[in-house]
């Protein structure tokens, strides 16, 4: 029997990564076998075979062109070439405390092909497989988001040039083209929403600072204004898009964890999809 994907979009620090983990808690405890599945944990399994290791420079390449010819100081960021030394030197977590200036449209743009291609190969040759032995596969983000908050990043810097932003709109159309087709849609899709200053308190809470593509950083606007600038924007296009595509809603609110956890539990394991997946199985 053909397993079943459940994805989530929303704003970043918004729990999504918390409610996935609750529900596969709750489905494995059912004897139903879980995939994780994200870009970021693909990366870290231990294989290095296919498609592991070419997420990984794929990954690698995503932030050296998203962050391409930025200065930090008097000198042009330097940025390694290898994966290997891009973990062993936590430079995720230097970029996200760096100040970044000098970053031109170009960078951004191909960052956000680069992304493109990532999710092409997550859908392909990470989920695929795991649908085809019959596996429920959860994935935390939507591989759509990254790609948008590039072009995102990419209109912040060029402003109102007409040339670059007709670009960008095609951009943009063409990617929820892509990303609203058959081949990326998941069964259950599921949009985490809620307050954008309580989303920003919980992540600072959680990390104690934003990621490099969290707020403006790379478009000079970096911190607690950057980063609601930057998810609103997100947002509004998510809900947008959950609308076309029929994505449940899970309105996240300030009535503590365990109420939103239950509530978008219910709410994802009700759907029907998931639910006929589960009765299938006890038949």
């Amino acid at each position: 029997m053909r397993g079943i994907l459940v994805s989530f979009l929303g704003a970043d620090g918004i729990g999504k990564s918390t409610l996935v983990d609750s529900i596969a808690e709750f489905l494995e405890s059912e004897g139903v076998k879980v995939r994780h599945v994200s870009w970021r944990r693909v990366i870290e399994e231990a294989d290095t075979s296919w498609p592991v290791d070419g997420l990984q420079e794929l990954w690698l390449e995503a932030f050296r062109t998203l962050v391409g010819g930025a200065r930090s100081g008097p000198g042009t960021l330097s940025l390694p070439r290898d994966y290997g030394e891009w973990v062993s030197g936590d430079w995720e977590t230097t970029l996200a405390e760096t100040e970044l200036n000098g970053v031109g449209p170009a960078g951004p743009l191909a960052s956000a092909l680069v992304g493109l291609a990532g999710g092409v190969i997550l859908a392909g040759d990470a989920v695929e497989p795991a649908l085809e032995r019959g596996e429920v596969v959860l994935q935390e983000t939507f591989p759509f988001k990254q790609v948008l908050k590039k072009i995102f990043v990419c209109r912040r810097i060029v402003g109102d040039d007409p040339a670059w932003t007709a670009v960008l709109d095609r951009m943009q159309v063409m990617v929820e083209d892509i990303f609203g087709s058959r081949v990326f849609q998941p069964d259950v899709g599921v949009l985490v929403d809620g307050p954008l200053d309580m989303a920003f308190q919980w992540r600072m809470a959680q990390s104690g600072q934003v990621g490099v593509l969290e707020d403006y950083r790379v478009a000079g606007d970096s911190g607690e204004a950057g980063y609601l600038q930057m998810q609103q924007e997100s947002v509004e296009v998510f809900r947008r898009l959950a609308g076309q595509w029929d994505w449940l809603v899970h309105q996240v609110d300030g009535t503590g964890l365990e109420s939103n956890l239950r509530r978008g539990r219910a709410l994802v394991l009700g759907h029907p999809a998931l639910q006929g997946f589960l009765n299938s199985r006890s038949c």
